[in-house]
């Protein structure tokens, strides 16, 4: 069920709340803001993860991945249901992706999230951006991002 009791200005300051723990790598103030039954969607990377179990695994990695993760929004738009938030991301990968090193480049691309709310907390996120262009400026292939279908 979406929380429709939420006006547009307290979404937003949920939303500017998860992106400012996430540049932090705050796992538990994260957490806190997305609601036990959370979905969070990322297509780009092949990943769909339900409840704050599978979320912190993914959390951690993209801290570990990602440390100087930045993000500004630029716009919202909402109906009822769905905020939509747009902006600029930017991040330099780092560690091993699939036994590849990546060069150390910092990549910046054009993002957009949706999210879903119920009792004042996130229960729905989907998080898209241009995973080839990232994959292109850190020098590995933009297939290792991805689940393997036989995992």
């Amino acid at each position: 069920m979406t929380d429709l009791s939420l006006t547009k200005q307290e979404k937003i300051e949920i939303v500017t709340a998860l992106m400012q723990a996430k540049q932090a790598h705050d796992i538990e103030a994260l957490l806190a803001l997305y609601h036990p039954d959370c979905v969070l969607e990322q297509p780009s990377l092949g990943v769909r993860s339900c409840g704050h179990e599978q979320i912190r695994p993914g959390l951690e990695a993209f801290a570990h991945h990602f440390p100087d993760y930045e993000r500004t929004f630029d716009g919202f738009a909402e109906d009822n249901e769905t905020l939509v938030c747009w902006g600029q991301a930017s991040m330099t990968l780092t560690g091993e992706i699939g036994g590849v090193k990546p060069n150390g480049a910092r990549s910046k691309v054009m993002t957009f999230v949706t999210f879903k709310f119920d009792k004042g907390r996130i229960i729905h996120e989907g998080h898209y951006w241009d995973l080839a262009t990232i994959a292109r400026t850190s020098g590995v292939p933009a297939e290792l991002f991805t689940k393997s279908e036989s995992a």
